[in-house]
């Protein structure tokens, strides 16, 4: 029996076998219009392959529908994010999940010699084990992984930079003359720590009482 198929029991008391529409795992809003009614309906949206550990999904995306005015929507990318999924093409007709792409990075970095083929392989195998389709690209995958790589650089550097802000003015000015004595700039070296300081108390002027 396909992993869609279900077994309901008719009125006339026969076992009746047919397919049920599953849908993607993703939180949903309460209300999608402003006509203030909470009352929606979810049914099935669009088609998409879903991808995790354990192979490819055949879903389709939740269509969300007010029951007051009609109005219907369907998540979006930043949902998709939201909720620990990665888009693999632009109208995420593929979806995968973040978790994947951790797995494949610590097999990477346990196992070098790891391909993506034989990792997408593994996953074709579980797939069809278990009585799925198992086609999935190994391009699409490899480019969704970079893209995902890269992004989660983009972030961390822009954390990076906010946390870089909140260290003290004795750690900052040790930053400073490293960079200083580094790139043979000494001689400026009290002119910018004055201007670490008049900034530093301008942002704050309890900070620095003692400077």
């Amino acid at each position: 029996m396909a992993p869609k198929c279900i077994v309901t029991k008719h009125s006339t008391g026969e076992h009746v076998v047919s397919e049920q529409d599953c849908l993607l795992p993703i939180a949903l809003p309460n209300k999608i219009c402003c006509c203030g009614a909470e009352d929606v309906s979810v049914n099935a949206g669009r088609a998409i392959i879903f991808i995790n550990i354990n192979g490819r999904y055949d879903l389709y995306l939740p269509l969300v529908t007010c029951k007051s005015c009609l109005k219907s929507g369907t998540p979006e990318v930043k949902d998709l994010i939201l909720n620990g999924y990665w888009p693999g093409t632009i109208e995420f007709q593929t979806v995968y999940t973040v978790d994947l792409f951790s797995t494949f990075e610590d097999f990477k970095v346990t196992a070098p010699g790891l391909s993506r083929q034989a990792f997408v392989r593994m996953l074709q195998s579980r797939s069809m084990r278990s009585g799925r389709v198992g086609t999935i690209s190994v391009d699409c995958f490899q480019r969704s992984f970079l893209e995902w790589t890269y992004c989660r650089h983009e972030t961390h550097v822009d954390m990076k930079h906010f946390l870089e802000m909140t260290i003290s003015p004795a750690q900052l000015a040790v930053r400073i003359c490293w960079q200083c004595h580094l790139t043979g700039t000494g001689k400026s070296l009290r002119l910018r720590l004055k201007l670490v300081v008049s900034l530093t108390r301008s942002l704050n002027p309890n900070l620095m009482k003692r400077v």
